[in-house]
């Protein structure tokens, strides 16, 4: 009988403990979901940046992805690399989560 009662009471525990582990798992898939759109977004803009040589300015644009809540701030800087004015430093920044994440990208780039 003692066998019984504490087999029920570590499966009702079990039991509890399952919504938690929905959740948890859900919100690490949404980040991991945002967090790729966050990098395809700053990846297309360092493209656009290097493909466009001749518009190397700084800037920002606010992004969303098809069928995704989240919306995306981009911002990109431009910055030329002292005593090298022809080589540039071309940075992409994406943040969501009213700022919460973020990710950055740079690369180099000669503008002559």
């Amino acid at each position: 009988m003692v066998e019984v009662l504490v087999s029920m009471l570590l499966a009702s525990i079990a039991l509890a403990m399952v919504p938690t582990a929905l959740r948890i798992t859900g919100r690490a898939t949404i980040l991991a979901r945002d967090g790729t759109t966050a990098i395809g977004f700053a990846q297309a803009k360092v493209e656009e940046l290097l493909a466009r040589q001749d518009m190397l300015n700084d800037g920002d644009d606010t992004a969303t992805s098809p069928g995704a809540s989240t919306a995306f701030t981009r911002t990109w800087r431009v910055e030329a690399i002292p005593p090298m004015g022809e080589v540039h430093r071309l940075s992409a920044t994406v943040q969501w989560d009213d700022g919460g994440h973020q990710i950055t990208l740079e690369t180099f780039a000669w503008k002559p």
